[in-house]
């Protein structure tokens, strides 16, 4: 994991989501377009068509169970949480083993609020390799 920085820091433009794809993926903010400001509600389908080629798809989780119980993730993944900043926003930062390691916004507030989900990246073909663009 290479830390991204986000470039767009307010919705509904905010990348805050690309740079923790980016920061994963170890690739740069150029590589990775900015799903959710761009694409509105097709972002997670466009999202989805631009990983196959890479040999990679993503699943979100919520962050806690129905009971109340945290979801407990390993590796690199990426935290959706109510956003420090803005009310009623949501802010993404990436997670090691349910640990926030990097919060791609300049100030590294990291999210206060609720957790609401994990996306998880995983390969679609475990036997063949990652291959970035």
């Amino acid at each position: 994991m290479i830390p991204v920085d986000q470039i767009h820091l307010a919705p509904p433009l905010g990348d805050c989501f690309r740079a923790c794809v980016a920061s994963i993926l170890e690739m740069s903010s150029d590589e990775v377009p900015n799903f959710v400001g761009e694409y509105e509600e097709l972002w997670w389908q466009k999202f989805i068509e631009w990983l196959k080629p890479l040999n990679l798809t993503a699943y979100d989780i919520p962050a806690e169970t129905q009971d109340g119980y945290e979801v407990v993730t390993s590796g690199y993944v990426i935290l959706t949480a109510d956003s420090p900043r803005f009310q009623g926003g949501l802010h993404c930062v990436v997670t090691l083993d349910n640990v926030i390691v990097h919060d791609p916004h300049p100030d590294r507030a990291n999210p206060t609020g609720k957790r609401r989900y994990w996306t998880i990246l995983s390969p679609l073909d475990p036997a063949k390799p990652f291959t970035a663009g």
